[in-house]
């Protein structure tokens, strides 16, 4: 008896040792939950709140959440239960995001966690931008490991990507790892669909490198009139050297009855932002297309050649063409 006592004891000594050891690798619902208080919103009466990160500007009464599922009131408090809680953490080619005028053939340190402030029927990450923080399994990193973690040898990252879910409902998230990234000498990319309001855009923006993002989905946003209003804005706007992506559509989630949209169709779209002056326009999700290559605006050469994430040729030196001297804007290092 005293054999079998001392057994029993032993084993649940061990046992809750286990537990104290591997505590951060538990399920969610064995981990405490950590709060954040929320930014860029507004308290108003009867403890109701409304949130100001995108244009929904959701009012929010007590226990309720925001149209993300991310953001909830609690008491007249709006607190983010997605903070530190990455459903997704990767490492990409820059070119995946997609990106050719950015650091080529280096690798980013992608994240998400769950929740969106979009309901696209054609999410292609649907498994998690969809769905709330307590429905998910997640991994809790705090901002500064997160960096630590990006700038590893092992990883050999030269930049953070917050993305494959909106990163604006992590946006806090985000903004205090962007501040420690940039701080540390890497990068920030937000893959983003841009819908967010003004004010903390313009916070965000002070440590973000680069943003992107453009699906062209047949019968949807392919129109010629609507794809040219968009050239010429970019072309005034924020200049002829801004690359352009015109991405190929698959059928995804709830829109698996579209066809993926036509090679001429994209073909199209990048030929009528040539003829309005852009410089750089590229298709993406058709590999070994012609359109993925960098091409020199000056002598017309293949500058970097592309298949897929790969790149087979670089001809850019110093930032510019190495056949004709043609200076190509981009960060190449």
């Amino acid at each position: 008896m005293k054999n079998f006592t001392r057994f029993i004891a032993i084993t649940i000594f061990f046992l809750v040792l286990l537990f104290a050891c591997n505590w951060a690798y538990l399920p969610n619902s064995f981990t405490q939950e950590k709060l954040k208080e929320g930014l860029y919103y507004q308290r108003l009466d009867n403890k109701l709140v409304q949130c100001h990160i995108c244009p929904r500007n959701c009012v929010i009464p007590p226990g309720k959440r925001g149209f993300c599922g991310v953001r909830e009131n609690r008491g007249g408090t709006l607190y983010v239960l997605s903070y530190g809680k990455l459903v997704a953490v990767h490492i990409d080619p820059i070119e995946k995001k997609p990106l050719f005028h950015f650091l080529p053939s280096s690798s980013v340190f992608s994240i998400a966690s769950a929740g969106c402030n979009l309901r696209c029927k054609f999410c292609q990450n649907w498994e998690i931008s969809q769905r709330t923080p307590d429905e998910v399994d997640y991994v809790y990193i705090e901002p500064q490991d997160l960096v630590k973690k990006a700038k590893e040898k092992e990883s050999c990252c030269l930049a953070i990507g917050y993305t494959y879910t909106e990163p604006t409902v992590f946006y806090e998230y985000m903004l205090e790892t962007a501040k420690l990234a940039q701080k540390e000498g890497l990068k920030n990319i937000m893959h983003s669909c841009g819908y967010i309001n003004e004010e903390p855009l313009k916070e965000l923006i002070k440590y973000l490198d680069a943003a992107i993002t453009n699906l062209v989905l047949t019968g949807y946003n392919d129109d010629p009139d609507l794809i040219t209003k968009m050239c010429l804005w970019i072309k005034e706007n924020l200049g002829a050297d801004t690359p352009l992506h015109f991405s190929r559509f698959f059928p995804m989630y709830k829109l698996t009855s579209l066809n993926p949209t036509p090679v001429e169709t994209l073909e199209k779209a990048r030929q009528i932002a040539l003829d309005c002056g852009l410089k750089y326009v590229y298709i993406g999700n058709l590999a070994g297309h012609y359109a993925e290559n960098t091409y020199c605006p000056n002598c017309k050469k293949i500058l970097i050649e592309r298949r897929g994430y790969f790149i087979l040729q670089n001809n850019i030196e110093d930032g510019k063409c190495k056949f004709c001297g043609e200076e190509i804007k981009g960060v190449w290092k």
